[in-house]
């Protein structure tokens, strides 16, 4: 099962790996209402929303909110069903996250993700502060920012999407982690699940602004 020996299976993320190929399965609410914060953990065949989240018919008034740092705003695609797909059809990368609002008649929707797990020099770029970037790890591993190698920097601000109220926050709200200091100093420290996104704001003048990991399932 797993030569992602690293990545913790939960009942929120299940990562399953053969190699270097593997999928990741993630339930979030779904009653057209509530937001979910994902992030691709996967290389697909490509990284385009049709590729990576395809959908069903029965997948209505499905929208996702991406982010776009460079303009410090989101871009937004519908679901228009399998003749139209999603529109506009936006690439989201492995470590890129998005906001999901999702209808379906059950009440929640099972997101599988299917790809090649990311390896060798990876960086996933941070806008410097006091912009937003909206990020996920580069690769399917859950753990403190710390443990991912999070570049942590004396008042970077991380704030989680408290889909349910399990995190500490109130349901469908941020939770800010605040850094003081560096490596181990994050308050609080919650853990990142798999397939996770978050908003991140380096502060001013910070300037660690590359997220690296050099990885290898091997």
């Amino acid at each position: 099962m797993a030569a992602l020996s690293v990545a913790a299976a939960t009942s929120w993320a299940q990562v399953y790996s053969v190699n270097a190929v593997g999928y990741v399965n993630v339930t979030i609410p779904a009653d057209g209402a509530k937001l979910a914060l994902l992030a691709n953990p996967l290389n697909g065949t490509n990284n385009q929303l049709n590729t990576i989240l395809p959908l069903t018919d029965d997948n209505i008034l499905t929208t996702v909110y991406a982010w776009d740092a460079t303009i410090q705003n989101y871009i937004v695609s519908v679901w228009f069903g399998s003749g139209a797909l999603w529109q506009p059809d936006i690439p989201i990368n492995p470590g890129q996250a998005f906001f999901i609002q999702a209808y379906s008649t059950p009440g929640t929707l099972s997101i599988t993700f299917v790809g090649e797990v990311p390896q060798g020099h990876l960086v996933n770029s941070l806008a410097p502060g006091p912009g937003l970037s909206l990020v996920g790890s580069i690769v399917p591993q859950q753990g403190t920012l710390d443990q991912l190698g999070f570049p942590g920097e004396t008042l970077d601000t991380v704030y989680l999407w408290d889909t349910d109220g399990s995190i500490g926050g109130a349901a469908q709200n941020y939770v800010a982690q605040v850094n003081f200091g560096g490596v181990g100093l994050w308050v609080p420290d919650n853990p990142i699940k798999v397939a996770q996104g978050f908003f991140v704001q380096k502060a001013e003048g910070n300037t660690q602004n590359s997220w690296v990991r050099d990885f290898s399932v091997n």
